[in-house]
C-alpha cells in the first residue's frame, strides 16, 4: 500500500514522483531521511496514509499480512515494515548487505535504520542459476500457493528486483519497483526519453539502464506481462483490475 501524490510531467501526463510508503512510526517520529523524501515528494505524515490503516480499509487484519516482497529497502519503500512484526520478510542478498553495510553516501541517506530496528523475520533471496525468459532470477520463494521470483536490476539500489508473479494462463504481473518510474519509458508506442533535469537524471540512473530491458521483455510477451512501477498513479491502477 502507498500514499499518491500525483504530478504532472510536461506532457500532461500524470506521473506519481510523490508515491512513498508510509509506517506509523514515520508519521509520529521520523528520521532526517524521512522527512527530507516528504519534503521532496509533498508527501504529508498521515495515519491514514500508513500501509497498516490502508490494509484495515479494504477489509483486512494486519496479522493476516504474513509475507511481504521488497523490490528495495529505499527509504520511500522501507517504512511500515514495522507495523507487521508478524510477517516474513523476502528480500534479494544484495540489498540486504547495502542496508546493513552502506557504502556509499547515497545508501546512507536512502536506508533508514529505524524501519527495521525491530528485527524483521528476514528472509534472505540469493541467485541459484534459474533464469525468468533470460534474465537471472531467484527460485521461487517458498511462498504456498503462489509463483513469485525476484529479478535483479541493480542501479537505482544496490540490491533493486523486479518481482514477477505468476497468473493463471501463463500470464504474469512484473513489479519493477524504481527500475523506471514512469509509464511512457516502457510503453513501446513512444520512443524512450531520459527523465529532465540533471537531479533527476542522478537519482533515476537505474531506469536508464534497465528501460530497453523492460520493453524488450514487454514486446517479447506481449499480453502475457503485465508491467508497473512503484511511482506511475495510471499503472497502479490499471493493475488493480488485472
Amino acid at each position: 500500500m502507498v500514499s499518491e501524490y500525483t504530478e504532472t510531467d510536461r506532457d500532461g501526463q500524470r506521473v506519481g514522483v510523490g508515491r512513498y510508503r508510509l509506517g506509523m512510526l514515520d508519521c509520529k517520529t521520523s528520521a532526517g531521511g524521512v522527512r527530507l523524501a516528504g519534503f521532496l515528494t509533498g508527501a504529508p505524515r498521515s495515519l491514514r496514509e500508513t500501509a497498516v490503516q490502508q490494509i484495515q480499509q479494504v477489509g483486512y487484519k494486519p496479522e493476516e499480512v504474513r509475507h511481504i516482497v521488497m523490490t528495495h529497502m529505499h527509504v520511500d519503500h522501507g517504512g511500515g515494515l514495522a507495523d507487521f512484526p508478524q510477517a516474513k520478510i523476502h528480500i534479494y542478498k544484495d540489498e540486504y548487505e547495502a542496508i546493513l553495510h552502506p557504502q556509499t553516501l547515497l545508501e546512507k541517506q536512502f536506508y533508514i535504520p529505524a524501519h527495521w530496528v525491530h528485527g524483521p523475520d528476514w528472509a534472505v533471496h540469493s541467485l541459484n542459476g534459474a533464469q525468468w525468459f533470460d534474465h537471472p532470477c531467484t527460485d521461487p520463494l517458498p511462498i504456498e500457493g503462489v509463483d513469485i521470483r525476484l529479478i535483479p536490476f541493480p542501479g537505482h539500489s544496490r540490491g533493486l528486483c523486479a518481482v514477477a508473479i505468476a497468473l493463471p494462463d501463463e500470464r504474469w504481473l512484473l513489479h519493477c519497483g524504481g527500475a523506471y518510474y514512469q509509464r511512457k519509458q516502457v510503453n513501446l508506442s513512444i520512443p524512450f526519453r531520459p527523465p529532465p533535469g540533471l537531479v533527476l537524471r542522478i537519482l533515476l540512473i537505474g531506469d536508464i539502464l534497465h528501460v530497453s530491458k523492460l520493453r524488450a521483455l514487454r514486446e517479447r510477451l506481449g499480453e502475457r506481462l503485465t508491467i508497473f512501477c512503484s511511482h506511475d498513479p495510471v499503472e497502479l491502477e490499471e493493475v488493480a483490475r488485472v
